[in-house]
This record gives C-alpha cells, structure tokens and sequence, in this order.
C-alpha cells in the first residue's frame, strides 16, 4: 500500500475533483491523478490541509484584488514615511 506525501495539485474531471498526489519515497514522475473518495487510510488529513490551504490563498488573493480595486478606483493607500524606515545594507 502506497502512503500519501502530500497534494500538488487539482483539476475537476466532470462532476467531480481530482488531485495530483506525491507518494512518499516517489518523485515528481510517480505523481498520480486521484479521485477524491480514492483519498482513505491516513490520507484524509492530508486532503484536509490541502483544502485549508487552498481557502487560506484564496482569502490572501480576495485581499489582494480588493486592494487593486482600490488602487484602480483612486482611493488613498497610506505609506509610511521614507525618513523612518530603517535600511538593513
């Protein structure tokens, strides 16, 4: 029995979800397509970090379109004062 590593990837395939799965002790070439309810036997937490992970950009990147929504519409972006910002070379 193969043991997952972790979760390179998603694409949907008709109806359903499929992920890109790293096995541990394999590469990049033994990288194989599975189905979500294939995903049992200890590999349900890494499924569940993967989709935490997933939302967590996915508010990252929300934050950031909002932002250059804000930008594009002229709204004021606060910057801090070159004077006090202490360079590190």
């Amino acid at each position: 029995m193969y043991e997952v590593s972790h979760i390179v990837a998603e694409k949907a395939s008709g109806s359903s979800v499929q992920y890109l799965v790293r096995w541990v002790g394999y590469g990049v070439d033994d990288d194989t397509w599975q189905r979500e309810s294939d995903l049992v036997d200890g590999a349900e937490k890494v499924l569940e970090e993967w989709k935490s992970t997933k939302e967590r950009i996915m508010r990252r990147v929300e934050e950031f379109q909002l932002f250059g929504a804000r930008l594009k519409h002229g709204y004021s972006v606060p910057m801090r004062e070159v004077s006090k910002v202490k360079y590190m070379w």
